[in-house]
């Protein structure tokens, strides 16, 4: 799962430089967006990412049913 994941690490950088605001800004926003369940945090291999939360999910479900696909009989 890759799809508007951001290495958690490399997040506040990137929208700092990105935005023009503090990082401690940053962290509180993203601090506030999990609070709100808009992102979720999730580990691709060894690194720690943060993704939106609608995309992931859809990202999952597609998963599944790739998986349930996969384990079917063929026609």
């Amino acid at each position: 799962m890759a799809i508007a994941a951001f290495q958690r690490g490399d997040l506040d950088g990137l929208a700092g430089k990105l935005l023009e605001v503090p990082i401690d800004l940053i962290e509180s926003a993203v601090h506030e967006e999990f609070q709100q369940g808009t992102v979720t945090a999730n580990h691709v291999g060894d690194t720690d990412c943060i993704f939106l939360a609608g995309l992931y999910q859809a990202e999952r479900g597609i998963a599944e049913q790739i998986q349930r696909i996969k384990q079917g009989e063929l026609p």
